[in-house]
């Protein structure tokens, strides 16, 4: 099963998007930094392919900024990504949408069902993202952009950043093939790659979680760089669910299934709630 791949006109330019799946419920799929939508492909075979996947169309665009979507000359902003989700849903003819975003997405699906409740049915977060202020500024302290350099050392420092980003934990390091496809989006969002982590720690997202009410799931795995702030994001409101996974971060590509057997069933859940 591939992806369909296209182009979305926005306001503020052209949103690539991967599609797959024919389904009357629409499913949101937002990526981590600094991939693209490529990340969810092995996710929507195994998705698909689940019994009673025929209810689902899968939508996974490129953030502005990353894989083939347009970049945006303005500072990277976590509610302005979410304005764009709404201008391809829009474009799109879709009213509402179930949410998944993994890392950096999760952000800004939490950005999206905070600003926009009426349009985001559920939500789930791949990674934990409820950090106080201090752990916040630490994060954002320590963000280190990709200066170009004469010999190509940054081209070094980016296959080590892609290879490590679970920590020092190497449980779950990526396969050479997995380690080059993730280095070809890094080098191809460029010197402003970093611009997202930036947004992503400035925001108060504990805050905007809490300031939400609809169904909401949370995934992590037991080796990700953010599972200490699993007990953060739970504790944002009542009502978060949580399933830890024996994963990494890059569980979406090296075992989908531990990612689409819990989304399923929640989705189910969400769906005869709705009907009930």
């Amino acid at each position: 099963m591939t992806m369909h791949r296209s182009y979305v006109d926005t306001p503020r330019g052209q949103v690539h998007l991967r599609r797959a799946g024919e389904g009357p419920r629409a499913v949101l799929l937002l990526h981590q930094t600094a991939a693209s939508g490529v990340m969810f492909e092995a996710f929507a075979q195994r998705f698909l392919a689940a019994e009673g996947a025929e209810e689902f169309t899968l939508l996974a665009p490129d953030t502005p900024g990353f894989g083939m979507s347009f970049t945006p000359p303005e500072d990277y902003d976590l509610d302005v990504w979410a304005g764009d989700m709404i201008a391809v849903l829009d474009a799109l003819g879709l009213d509402e949408v179930d949410v998944l975003g993994h890392h950096t997405g999760g952000a800004v699906a939490i950005c999206l069902a905070a600003a926009h409740p009426d349009r985001v049915r559920s939500l789930t977060m791949v990674g934990a993202l409820g950090m106080s202020t201090e752990e916040r500024l630490a994060w954002h302290e320590a963000v280190r952009g990709m200066e170009v350099r004469p010999g190509g050392g940054h081209l070094v420092d980016a296959w080590q950043q892609v290879g490590t980003i679970d920590g020092p934990d190497t449980t779950c390091a990526p396969s050479v093939e997995l380690q080059h496809r993730e280095v070809i989006d890094k080098l191809r969002a460029g010197a402003r790659w970093h611009e997202a982590y930036l947004a992503v720690f400035r925001t108060d997202l504990v805050a905007r979680l809490a300031a939400t009410s609809l169904p909401t799931l949370l995934l992590c795995g037991r080796h990700d760089v953010l599972a200490p702030y699993v007990d953060g994001t739970v504790s944002a409101r009542p009502g978060i669910q949580y399933r830890e996974l024996a994963a990494g971060g890059y569980v979406l590509d090296q075992d989908p299934d531990q990612v689409v057997r819990p989304f399923h069933t929640f989705l189910q859940v969400v769906a005869l709630q709705e009907a009930s």
